[in-house]
């Protein structure tokens, strides 16, 4: 452990000069966030959607970043649980921090941690050799050739219903026994008998993967468990290496992913290392896969620090949001201008759900503009979300069946073309796609040259790259930027085939900056153009679906969690069913009519109801102006009549 270390009200200013506006700070009434940021102890902290607190997190960071090196070599870790949450803290903070981001600090993904304290040093050490490759796709390929090279004719095999998405999911547990996903039990494995032909040749495969170096992100758990358990002063090394870690995003990491951060860091209270789990426990829609409950995943500390205020959402919002969370919260909207707005109810019918459900809503967000109630030049987009996205049959309301030309697998899929010169003509008359596509087309080829981001073992993403470029190569990272801008412009002119030329003489200097040379991605950048015919618009550029010529962006609630909305119109969708006959639940507005009504959930309530409550409650905590939900005419009148019309406005669609 370093010396002690004492946060001032010096050290708490300077990190709002960098993270705050002039006239914002962290106090208020409560200062639940200065009492965060000053907290150098083993902690909770649960904080409400909006309240800043991965702001306040980077604060600290800011802070403790002057106070380093610490005495004793110690470094912090800081862990998220996506490569993007991990690019927004350098992206914030980068350039303030260049000793936060070297040795022997880490700032990373929970994968990336354990590949490279855990996984990868202890393959090292058993084989003598190095992983080949820690990627699900690439492990997944191997599964299949596998498959077709060595277990095609195998007869139990055969008769399975889905035989390589079976295989591609077999993982070893503690024990090396077989078992079909990583937090699921030997009991639920397929094959009981364990001397059987076909377990031993399913174990044998996977046995034959570890000992190339192939795995898959699970795997590499499980060498770390193995690591922990073979060599248990591991665990004091790397506590005596981090004396600080924050883990944000707590509510979004899965069972085996907590365990071992508790097994290192934790350490049944014996750690010397400061650890600090922060997020929301009521947002986590992550971890519904398992087979554990949150509260088996994230058990509060004794020691925990809430954050209850909200800078986003209005009074009105935070009213009829805290009847929807899981967890106990008493949430407050801090706002400096509340809107009077109140959560809307749009009811629709059958005749009347496609296009005009939004349409209304669109007619709400106008007049309240025209009230200066919602700001004509508003700071964030206005969505439209569902639970479920697909299109389902048999009247089963989901998404599409309110805007007829959203597809999702063409909305939010991105196309990688088959050569260079395709991502050229196909691209459309619009620059801002135009250079994605560009971007993408770099990023293809460093894939294919297996150009791996060393920060955390993945392929580069177009934040990660430019963050790379930008502070290991200032020079080629404002070159790329110029010929991105200039090629740009060349396909707007329709000068495709000149550009290809230039591309192809830049990649030369590009693969350069990695250490490599134009090899496996030869046959990419040469090969004939292919002109791709799309029938159905990929981004369903609808005129019905636009204010003021802004599209209006439709998605899933795993979409836009995180994100900030000036408005949110939710639309209740088809999920399972429970129950039959007219007593069968199976949308939002049958399940959570209590919580419609003001009522919180309780401990009674069954799973279905915990979990569409946990959609609704990331749902309807984006918004800063307008929330508003789209229920049908008939469960309106069977489960939300007599709605308490102070808290919700309900108007006809």
């Amino acid at each position: 452990m370093p010396a002690e270390i004492n946060i001032t009200d010096k050290d708490i200013k300077y990190a709002e000069s960098i993270l705050l506006d002039a006239d914002e700070s962290f106090e208020d009434d409560k200062n639940e966030r200065i009492d965060f940021i000053r907290n150098l102890e083993t902690i909770d902290l649960h904080a409400v959607p909006g309240s800043g607190k991965t702001t306040a997190l980077l604060a600290k960071l800011l802070i403790l970043e002057r106070k380093l090196p610490f005495e004793d070599g110690s470094g912090i870790l800081v862990i998220s649980h996506t490569n993007n949450a991990v690019d927004e803290i350098k992206n914030e903070i980068g350039e303030y921090c260049p000793k936060l981001f070297s040795y022997p600090n880490f700032i990373g993904t929970i994968q990336s941690f354990v590949n490279q304290y855990l996984a990868k040093p202890f393959f090292n050490q058993v084989t003598k050799e190095k992983i080949s490759k820690i990627n699900d796709n690439f492990y997944n390929e191997r599964v299949e050739n596998y498959y077709n090279n060595v277990l095609r004719d195998n007869f139990w095999l055969n008769k399975r219903a889905n035989t390589l998405d079976f295989l591609q999911n077999i993982r070893f547990n503690e024990n090396n026994m077989l078992i079909s996903g990583i937090n699921s039990k030997t009991d639920d494995f397929a094959l009981k008998n364990t001397s059987g032909k076909t377990y031993r040749k399913l174990s044998k495969m996977k046995n034959i993967l570890l000992n190339q170096g192939i795995l898959c992100y699970d795997d590499a758990y499980y060498l770390a468990n193995k690591y922990l358990k073979k060599y248990p002063e591991i665990k004091n090394l790397l506590q005596k290496r981090f004396s600080y870690i924050f883990v944000d995003e707590m509510q979004d990491m899965d069972i085996h992913q907590h365990n071992i951060l508790e097994k290192i860091f934790y350490n049944n209270g014996n750690s010397k290392s400061i650890y600090q789990r922060i997020g929301d426990r009521n947002q986590a829609i992550y971890s519904g896969g398992t087979n554990f409950k949150l509260e088996e995943i994230w058990k509060s500390r004794e020691n925990t620090l809430k954050i209850t205020g909200s800078y986003r959402f209005s009074k009105n919002i935070a009213t009829v949001l805290q009847n929807f969370a899981l967890n106990s919260a008493d949430i407050e909207s801090i706002k400096s201008e509340n809107t009077k707005i109140k959560p809307h109810l749009l009811i629709y019918n059958d005749y009347n759900s496609q296009c005009e459900v939004i349409q209304r809503f669109i007619r709400l967000i106008n007049k309240f503009k025209t009230e200066n109630e919602i700001p004509a030049d508003y700071k964030y987009p206005i969505k439209a979300v569902s639970w479920i996205t697909k299109k389902k049959e048999d009247n089963k309301i989901t998404l599409p069946d309110y805007c007829p030309k959203f597809n999702k697998n063409n909305s939010n899929s991105k196309t990688e073309y088959t050569s260079l010169e395709s991502y050229l003509i196909n691209s459309k008359n619009n620059y801002k796609e135009i250079y994605n596509n560009l971007v993408n087309l770099l990023l293809k080829v460093l894939r294919i040259e297996n150009v791996i981001n060393i920060d955390n073992d993945r392929y580069y993403t177009k934040r990660s790259l430019f963050w790379y470029l930008k502070n290991n190569n200032k020079e080629q990272y404002e070159n790329l930027k110029l010929k991105l801008y200039s090629w740009s412009t060349q396909i707007i002119k329709r000068k495709e085939s000149e550009l290809c030329e230039d591309i192809k003489d830049y990649l030369d200097d590009f693969l350069g900056i990695f250490g490599k040379e134009i090899d496996e991605s030869n046959e990419f950048i040469n090969k004939d153009p292919k002109k791709i015919i799309i029938e159905d618009e990929i981004d369903f550029d609808c005129h019905l679906c636009k204010i003021n010529n802004n599209k209006i962006e439709l998605g899933s609630v795993h979409s836009v969690k995180g994100e900030t909305h000036t408005a949110t119109l939710y639309l209740e969708s088809f999920y399972q069913k429970d129950g039959s006959g007219e007593n069968a639940k199976s949308y939002e507005s049958q399940r959570l009519n209590k919580q419609f009504k003001n009522e919180k959930i309780t401990d009674s309530d069954n799973k279905r109801t915990k979990k569409s409550a946990r959609i609704a409650y990331v749902g309807f905590s984006r918004p800063t102006h307008l929330l508003a939900f789209a229920v049908h005419r008939d469960r309106y009148d069977k489960y939300l009549s007599g709605i308490n019309e102070d808290i919700w406005e309900v108007i006809e669609v």
